[in-house]
């Protein structure tokens, strides 16, 4: 029979065994475990940096993308579509009109005045189109100038062809911030305030110049920085001379 003192040695032995066996897999699970988390903390870094660097790919080639448009492949606005044929049957001069319209145009069409001597009517190298209110007549699309349905016009004209002295009848010009169109041009704008006792409001003119041509955009009872105007020049583009 084992004695008393060698079975509690025996016994001492087993324990200790036991317990180095326990904290050799207590390090070896540890040890895993920190492996573990260290490999997940290494590859959700490595996955926010590659989430990070997409997302700054994208936002560049959006903004390049966007910088880059070239605003000649951009169309006019959907209004000006019945237009189009008529006007370039019309006139030889280089279209361009607004790919986008303000909310306070109604409608567009050719202007054409049947008397002679008009500047502004649509012919030869010229054309005017009118931004109107309303229309109570969308089969016209060539009409003559009305000052009640009209909020103002577009004109195009030769660079060469003589400027009209603005404060002749419509008012006292006063300078107004330059516009941006989306080919880096520079339109001219200023605000023309009528004299006293005028039965018109107050115009907003912008004017740029293009391939040797001049063109105008004129609105009434525009406000005071010419919102409207602006948005009108602001979009300017170059129609194709065919569709």
């Amino acid at each position: 029979m084992i004695g008393t003192k060698a079975l509690s040695a025996v016994m001492l032995i087993h324990l200790v065994l036991l317990a180095t066996l326990a904290s050799c897999s207590g390090t070896s699970d540890t040890g895993d475990t920190s492996s573990n988390k260290d490999t997940a903390s290494t590859t959700e870094q490595a996955s926010s940096a590659d989430t990070t660097a997409t997302v700054e790919a994208i936002t560049q080639q959006a903004q390049a993308t966007t910088g880059n448009a070239a605003p000649a492949t951009v169309s006019p606005d959907s209004a000006f579509g019945p237009l189009l044929p008529t006007l370039r049957q019309m006139t030889t001069a280089p279209i361009m009109l607004p790919a986008s319209l303000p909310a306070k145009v109604g409608s567009v069409a050719i202007e054409q005045d049947p008397n002679e001597g008009n500047p502004h009517t649509t012919g030869g190298d010229k054309y005017t189109i009118l931004f109107l209110y309303s229309d109570p007549d969308p089969g016209q699309i060539v009409r003559p100038y009305v000052h009640y349905m009209t909020l103002g016009t577009l004109t195009a004209a030769p660079a060469s062809t003589p400027t009209q002295d603005p404060t002749n009848g419509l008012g006292t010009p006063q300078q107004l911030e330059d516009v941006a169109l989306p080919d880096g041009t520079r339109a001219n704008l200023k605000r023309l305030d009528p004299p006293q006792g005028a039965n018109y409001g107050p115009f907003t003119v912008g004017t740029f110049e293009e391939q040797d041509y001049r063109y105008t955009v004129l609105i009434e009872n525009d406000s005071p920085e010419g919102d409207v105007t602006r948005q009108i020049l602001s979009t300017m583009v170059r129609v194709p001379d065919s569709a």
